[in-house]
């Protein structure tokens, strides 16, 4: 085994640990590739930078400017496997693939970067083949972009015994039966997900309350349901008294036409004590909603409440101003 494929290989087995990553940085630099060694340096120091600082900025002008001279070279191992790759902490992490192409190679993608998330498009007839696929084990995100799930579909990755590390299911913009994500609630596979992403996708009455009682969604942090004319029935499902999602910091529902009651519901239920982040963009939210939301006595984790996009008068903007001062977008 070369000094390479020992680092890698370490890197593969402890995915989590940055202490690998380092040590291969400082053998880089001693083998000729400093360029190699700076780019994972700087994307590891990135991460423990303030958001927006002037040192993160800077760290990410030059990540950019080393992955424009060198991302050719450093991600050739994976041409023709995947179709676009993205580096966290100096290596590959998230990869976008087509099945058809990915499946026959998926073994070797995964001996050749640390993969974490999982994009994976146009699936056809490879259902099965991609759900008992034994690396999926190494994911903490899994995300189909684009694809429809049915019954059918759903129980294949309900049951893949692959799939229960995931910590962030991804599934926006599919045309999913409501029975389908049923079935997905209903899967203790999905046990340890923190993150649930179905934006653009069907989630009507049924499928909410299947989402809000499932004890295997019981741990999510992040919810996003936008972009479909259900407010009514996602706003009901989630406020209501039984509902076991209760931990929630983030929460995506523009675009829903929550409207006034549905705005109401969410700032009367104590569930979202812990919200820091409420979307809430273009739901045809007026001075009735707007006003329980700044009145809501259970908001005082926010720091983000975006309201663009809805119909609210000067004074309505006002009292939201008065409540959430800068945290409110409108």
């Amino acid at each position: 085994m070369t000094g390479d494929e020992a680092f890698l290989q370490d890197t593969l087995e402890h995915p989590d640990d940055d202490t690998p990553r380092l040590i291969y940085a400082d053998w880089l630099d001693e083998h000729g590739d400093p360029d190699r060694a700076e780019f994972i340096r700087l994307q590891i120091g990135a991460v423990k930078l303030p958001s927006g600082s002037r040192r993160r900025v800077a760290r990410h002008e030059r990540q950019r400017q080393l992955l424009h001279k060198h991302e050719q070279r450093w991600t050739a191992p994976l041409h023709g496997i995947v179709q676009r790759a993205r580096f966290v902490r100096g290596f590959v992490e998230q990869v976008f693939v087509i099945a058809d192409g990915f499946l026959p190679r998926a073994e070797e993608l995964f001996r050749l970067a640390p993969i974490r998330h999982l994009i994976v498009t146009e699936v056809g007839t490879t259902w099965a083949e991609l759900a008992n696929l034994p690396s999926l084990r190494r994911l903490s995100t899994f995300e189909l972009r684009g694809v429809g799930i049915d019954v059918a579909k759903a129980r294949l990755l309900a049951g893949s015994p692959h799939l229960s590390q995931l910590t962030s299911l991804i599934l926006r913009y599919g045309a999913h039966e409501e029975e389908a994500v049923v079935v997905l609630a209903g899967s203790p596979t999905f046990s340890r997900l923190k993150v649930l992403d179905l934006y653009g996708s069907a989630v009507a009455a049924q499928a909410m309350d299947a989402l809000t009682h499932s004890p295997h969604f019981a741990n999510l942090s992040y919810l996003a349901l936008g972009d479909i004319e259900e407010g009514d029935a996602i706003t009901r499902a989630l406020a209501d008294p039984g509902s076991l999602l209760t931990g929630l910091t983030e929460l995506y529902l523009g675009f829903t036409d929550a409207g006034d009651e549905g705005a109401a519901r969410l700032a009367g239920s104590p569930h979202f004590a812990r919200l820091e982040v409420l979307d809430l963009m273009f739901d045809r939210i007026e001075e009735a909603g707007a006003r329980a939301l700044a009145g809501s006595s259970h908001f005082r984790s926010l720091k983000a409440l975006h309201l663009q996009g809805n119909p609210l008068d000067a004074r309505t903007r006002r009292a939201l101003k008065n409540r959430f001062r800068e945290r409110v977008w409108l």
